[in-house]
């Protein structure tokens, strides 16, 4: 076994953190630098039928019923600062960073008491990850991402932590021109993490770069109208009438299409043509943020007990509208009735027109 003067730090630091006082990561930083200001930015209104957030009965676990009325109510919204903190004799070693006796968990996967390999040297770095991008997709793909175009700018190494690649993530790295840098064991001697949570302008113009980047790889001779299935991967949302739905929405001429299946090139040129894309609220709404054109628009249907309308704030930063219709609980998951999703998507096809 070879060891460092590293290999014990997780058995110190969680040693300390219960001992000792606790001090989070940031407290440690050497320095602090605003990158971007706090703004606000206007909004579009939200397109459904009547009274439909009454039939809400239950939202994200991470969110609030304020929060998600304001998303869909609100006719503006703000935004925090964009922060970078510098730390010093910075360790990444098993999705944990590690600074002078702090430490950060950013997965909750196996961690080695004792780190006994060989580790990389990092002269300096920013770290381009956060709890839940090493956790779900669409995480990784809006704002890993946008993290990694921001250290591209600031020429620094964009930083994150070696794990398996998501299904999608080798296509959209390569049309976006961004590798990443993914480290295992490292000692990054100047190591910069960023609060980058704040949707400001700053971050707003990297997605949008991110968009012209995606969009610039692929024709424009997809359908018109697209039904974005949801595949196996993500958190539970059954909609148990899909096939139903779908053979609704196929009269009216939609064409299905099933990310799962086919590769980031091909999800957006399925994509770029489209004027209405409907999809249940998932991580597969994703793919329709790069791919979507302006002035489309994009119909969600919502779970009674897991609403989330986040995706709207992100679809009017690029000018597309939002529509939304609530399902009804069922046995092994929701419902929605053919004629609720089809007079909704009225309301939608009439303002994009």
């Amino acid at each position: 076994m070879r060891l460092s003067r590293y290999s014990f730090l997780p058995i110190s630091a969680r040693l300390k953190a219960i001992f000792g006082a606790s001090i989070s990561v940031q407290d440690r930083a050497i320095e602090k630098v605003q990158l971007a200001a706090a703004d606000e930015s206007p909004t579009l209104p939200a397109v459904a039928l009547p009274n439909e957030f009454s039939r809400v009965l239950d939202v994200e676990p991470n969110s609030t019923f304020d929060r998600e009325n304001g998303y869909i109510s609100s006719t503006r919204l703000a935004h925090g600062p964009t922060i970078a903190y510098k730390l010093a004799d910075a360790i990444l070693a098993d999705h944990t960073l590690y600074c002078a006796g702090s430490y950060s968990v950013y997965r909750k996967a196996k961690k080695r008491p004792i780190l006994a390999e060989p580790y990389e040297q990092v002269d300096e770095g920013q770290l381009c990850s956060y709890a839940p991008s090493n956790i779900y997709f669409g995480h990784w793909l809006r704002d890993a991402l946008a993290m990694e175009l921001l250290a591209e700018t600031r020429g620094l190494p964009p930083l994150s932590f070696r794990r398996k690649p998501w299904l999608h993530e080798p296509g959209y790295r390569e049309m976006v021109s961004l590798p990443g840098s993914p480290v295992t064991f490292a000692h990054v001697r100047r190591l910069w993490i960023v609060d980058d949570l704040g949707l400001n302008a700053s971050w707003v113009a990297r997605f949008q770069e991110l968009r012209r980047r995606v969009q610039r790889s692929t024709g424009l001779d997809g359908p018109s109208h697209v039904f974005l299935a949801r595949g196996t991967t993500g958190t539970s949302r059954e909609l148990v009438n899909t096939s139903t739905l779908m053979e609704y929405l196929v009269a009216r001429g939609f064409s299905i299409v099933e990310p799962e299946k086919l590769s980031p090139r091909e999800i957006v040129k399925a994509l770029a043509s489209a004027k209405i894309v409907v999809s249940v609220e998932g991580s597969a709404l994703n793919h329709a943020h790069y791919a979507v054109p302006e002035k489309s628009g994009v119909l969600v249907i919502q779970p009674p007990e897991r609403f989330n309308a986040f995706h709207k704030v992100l679809l009017d930063f690029n000018n597309i509208r939002f529509g939304y219709v609530v399902g009804e609980r069922a046995l092994g998951g929701f419902t929605l009735a053919p004629e609720r999703l089809l007079r909704t998507l009225d309301l939608l096809e009439t303002i994009v027109g």
